[in-house]
């Protein structure tokens, strides 16, 4: 069983048919989602590398600056790719890097999720998603996984 509210909704997204690459600092927290068929990537950038939809969830504006810019994130993210960032974050913060990925021609999705991991199960979670409309599109098939999205 997933405990996490990202390794839920990671299960979600598989279950939905997607393919799903994972990636965590801490060793054994991708076990669950790899025996459901996910990709362990070794690194961050790895997991980003190849993908339409890239989704982080950490903890804080400070950590999801850090992926975003210092671990590379935006640089490895292909063309025409979306970062959806789906923690708790300030309004600067967010504003901040939809700017920062505009620049790089790439999209970003604010995209908090509502619900304890056993609703998200359920596939009865809420996405409320803001960004620009062609990057919400897009990751909205996966956001139909996790539960209601709210455009």
């Amino acid at each position: 069983m997933c405990s996490s509210d990202l390794e839920v909704m990671a299960d979600r997204i598989l279950k939905g048919g997607h393919q799903v690459s994972v990636y965590n600092r801490s060793p054994g927290k991708t076990d669950q989602l790899a025996k459901a068929g996910a990709t362990v990537a070794k690194s961050m950038l790895d997991a980003v590398r190849g993908h339409d939809v890239v989704i982080t969830m950490v903890a804080d504006d400070a950590a999801l600056s850090n992926v975003t810019h210092d671990q590379g994130l935006l640089g490895a993210l292909d063309a025409g790719a979306v970062h959806v960032a789906m923690g708790t974050h300030s309004v600067d913060c967010i504003r901040g890097l939809g700017e920062d990925h505009a620049k790089a021609k790439r999209g970003f999705v604010a995209a908090p999720v509502m619900g304890r991991p056993e609703v998200v199960a359920a596939n009865e979670g809420t996405v409320v998603p803001g960004g620009a409309a062609d990057a919400i599109a897009k990751a909205k098939p996966l956001f139909d996984q996790i539960g209601r999205a709210h455009v």
